[in-house]
């Protein structure tokens, strides 16, 4: 068995890979702590992992204490995926790959492993990062711009008569009617037509329709106010992750 790790903004999110499969993912909360959290998850390894996996945004100094502080504590061995320049026909599109977040590249992966080229891949986390990689599968680039959480805080942190108590269920809202609601619908509102218009992009530069693949702690609800289709990958990072590794996923 292999543990499978993705080190993220504010999460751990982690699962197990057996037989081709991978197991249902556990996240915990790290706090900014990363080294407490993951000692505490290689504490609780079940018997027959033999290799943990991890994905992390990080300088070289803080993965090499992570895989110090791993190597100590748990006795499988510990392996950090990097962004390549090149994984089985994928091309990335960074003069510097080390300079992408591993987290886009085993995305990308990982949304090849389901999908054929072209593929939009959205990853609706603290931000939302938007990649496309071309039907010849050459990474023609992407965007980053704030999550929905983080651009609601950045905008009440500079306004002080913006008042929001409480987050509500926006379901089928199409005009807020209270400030809680004009807020977060708003916020939804620049996500889901910026989605759009990257998607609409792409299929007028490739000529043709493209795959949208959602991952992340906002897809879901980012998804439900799309009104396109989309695939819903949940274990996106880990599932490239885990091809990038060499590991077999079967059918996902």
């Amino acid at each position: 068995m292999k543990l499978l790790v993705d080190i993220g903004n504010t999460r751990i999110k982690f699962a197990l890979w057996d037989s081709g499969v991978i197991g249902e993912m556990q996240a915990l909360a790290h706090g900014g702590d990363v080294r407490t959290s993951l000692l505490a998850m290689a504490e609780d390894l079940p018997a027959g992992v033999d290799q943990i996996m991890v994905a992390a945004v990080a300088g070289k100094k803080v993965l090499a204490d992570l895989e110090e502080a791993l190597s100590l504590s748990a006795s499988a061995e510990v392996l950090f995926a990097k962004t390549e320049r090149e994984f089985q026909g994928l091309i990335n599109s960074y003069e510097d790959p080390s300079r992408m977040g591993v987290d886009r590249w085993l995305a990308m992966i990982g949304a090849l492993g389901r999908s054929e080229s072209p593929v939009c891949v959205v990853d609706c986390g603290s931000a939302i990062t938007i990649d496309v990689v071309s039907r010849d599968r050459i990474h023609k680039g992407g965007y980053i711009v704030s999550g929905l959480q983080l651009a609601e805080r950045s905008l009440l942190s500079k306004t002080e008569d913006i008042i929001v108590k409480e987050t509500v269920s926006l379901g089928d809202v199409s005009w807020g009617t209270s400030t809680e609601q004009a807020v977060q619908m708003g916020g939804m509102m620049m996500v889901t037509d910026f989605i759009r218009s990257c998607l609409g992009r792409v299929i007028e530069q490739e000529g043709g329709l493209s795959t949208l693949v959602l991952t992340g702690g906002d897809a879901e609800s980012i998804g439900s106010h799309l009104g396109v289709e989309f695939i819903f990958a949940p274990l996106l990072v880990l599932e490239g992750l885990a091809l990038s590794q060499g590991l077999y996923l079967g059918k996902v």
